[in-house]
């Protein structure tokens, strides 16, 4: 918990409320978990991840969707799965922590990841304009 409450801490001063090494293989993502986690408007949850938050409110205008998760992965490889599916590239944001942002159809995308302990906690948020 104190690894979502990083995320929530970070994702605030963004303006936005939050609710192992790379292998010589690449940055194939973990595929030991068996349940398959749903992604949040259009965009897919880490592979292998487990789900630890879900959630939706309003503020300011918008309706913001949030999804927490964890794995074992290595940050780089949590970086070479979002970095494609949100054509952006990662930015270090406080010392262990790093953002990929981009908008797509009046829609704001943001995943903020860092490691902490022996775990990428991953923290996802979709921020729509109210009727949209």
């Amino acid at each position: 918990m104190k690894a979502w409450a990083a995320l929530i801490c970070f994702s605030t001063l963004l303006g936005c409320k939050a609710p192992s090494s790379l292998d010589s293989a690449g940055a194939t993502p973990s595929t030991t978990t068996v349940k398959a986690v749903a992604g949040i408007e259009g965009l897919d949850a880490y592979p292998g991840a487990t789900e630890f938050k879900r959630g939706e409110h309003d503020e300011g205008g918008f309706h913001i969707k949030e999804l927490g998760l964890s794995t074992k992965d290595a940050p780089e490889k949590v970086a070479a799965f979002y970095e494609p599916e949100l054509m952006a590239k990662a930015m270090p944001t406080t010392a262990g922590m790093f953002s990929i942002q981009n908008d797509f159809q009046g829609k704001h995308y943001e995943v903020s990841y860092g490691r902490f302990g022996g775990e990428t906690t991953i923290a996802i948020s979709v921020k729509i304009a109210d009727g949209k």
